[in-house]
């Protein structure tokens, strides 16, 4: 009976479902396990409808988040490694496991940025262990493909997969649906706008909170049937002050995420607001929150960005950014067009994204472009360890032991 390979893949920040997802189609060619900190897994554990993906989740480590107690030992055994990002502890201990145990190191990247890290000497540090030591880039955008080759990377290392997202969800209203918008305060004839993305200032809420508090003011009753529903975890303080500051505390509702209540969003929302948020060490590179309301025939509220282009293109509703005037003018057009928004969401489900080719694509990286054994890297470690290894748990009842 043959041996099916092993494939790890380590993350120490949120990994989207849509994004595992895409592993379904080689789960039986090869075995896939995620490793994480509990606080990113236990979304994922919960709702990701994949039981053929075994997780792991590793000790938070209280002095740096970045940091998994005992990863390098857990990746003993495995033929390859997709390391997702190249910031934090966790990447330069998947080096450092890699030079032990001789596994093919993918760098699966949704950074825009180039040099991320740069002015950071740690960050550029780890970065450099991870350059020096990975035998191919995976990359889900064209955008990030780009910026990867400003670095210097050369493209035969960087292999593009086409993104797929599978799941369509129904768009009917079933009874437990229904019984989940009433415990929101989502009325049947409310007009709902779904955020999909990061929060924070950078990715546009300022501009989505100030636009909707503008529809308020008009005293329309299409201003008033607007509801924004972010969904997550943990939610910025300052986004959470700016809308109790505007009363707008039932327009703009802040929800815990769980896939039931996901679907249901998809399945009652009228649009989907994302955008591909800029900061000093990141621009967003990850398309699935795109490829979902394509997949979903939602239209798409959002400013231009070569992310935007690359997927969606001109079928979206767009708006100036930094403009709320402007968000709110395109939500208006959108609560009064139906039939531009339904042309849209069609003419984006048209475009297609192929399950077979993604499925090829990954199958053809992880199969012929391994790096032989003898072209493998050997750089020598640019590292201090020092600052790179936290210290022990133990160190402080050492401390206590030692001065009885």
């Amino acid at each position: 009976m043959d041996v099916k390979h092993s494939i790890a893949i380590v993350s120490d920040s949120w990994i989207g479902l849509e994004e595992l997802e895409q592993f379904s189609a080689i789960v039986d060619k090869y075995s896939i396990t995620l490793f994480g900190s509990e606080a990113c897994l236990s979304y994922i554990k919960e709702n990701l409808p994949l039981e053929e993906i075994t997780m792991v989740s590793l000790p938070a480590y209280p002095g740096n988040q970045t940091f998994l107690p005992g990863l390098e030992e857990k990746l003993q055994g495995f033929t390859t490694v997709l390391l997702k990002g190249r910031s934090g502890i966790f990447a330069y201990q998947v080096v450092k496991a890699k030079r032990t145990f001789q596994f093919d190191l993918l760098v699966w990247e949704d950074n825009a940025r180039s040099f991320p890290g740069e002015g950071n000497r740690e960050l550029q540090s780890i970065q450099k262990e991870v350059d020096q030591q990975a035998d191919g880039y995976l990359v889900q955008s064209r955008l990030v493909e780009r910026a990867l080759r400003r670095e210097g990377i050369s493209k035969e290392q960087i292999h593009y997969i086409h993104p797929v997202v599978y799941r369509k969800v129904e768009r009917k209203h079933t009874f437990s649906f229904d019984v989940i918008f009433a415990s929101f305060g989502i009325a049947p004839s409310d007009w709902v706008v779904y955020f999909l993305g990061k929060m924070g200032w950078q990715s546009q809420s300022q501009d989505l909170i100030e636009a909707v508090q503008l529809l308020h003011t008009e005293a329309t009753s299409n201003g008033k049937r607007i509801k924004v529903v972010f969904s997550g975890s943990n939610f910025p303080p300052e986004i959470l002050r700016a809308v109790s500051l505007r009363k707008l505390d039932e327009s703009i509702l802040f929800v815990q995420p769980s896939l039931e209540t996901h679907e249901a969003l998809l399945s009652r929302c009228q649009a989907i607001f994302t955008s591909a948020s800029v900061s000093q060490h990141r621009v967003e590179g990850n398309p699935f929150p795109f490829l979902l309301a394509m997949k979903n025939g939602i239209p798409v509220i959002s400013s231009r960005s070569p992310l935007v282009e690359e997927t969606v293109g001109k079928h979206r509703i767009d708006y100036c950014n930094g403009s709320s005037d402007s968000l709110a003018r395109a939500i208006k057009k959108c609560i009064e067009a139906k039939g531009i928004l339904q042309d849209i969401a069609r003419k984006n489900q048209d475009k297609g994204f192929s399950r077979e080719k993604a499925s090829e694509d990954l199958i053809r990286l992880i199969e012929e472009k391994r790096v032989k054994p003898e072209k493998r890297h050997h750089a020598p470690s640019v590292a201090t360890e020092a600052w790179i290894q936290p210290e022990p748990y133990e160190t402080e009842l050492f401390k206590k032991e030692a001065r009885k």
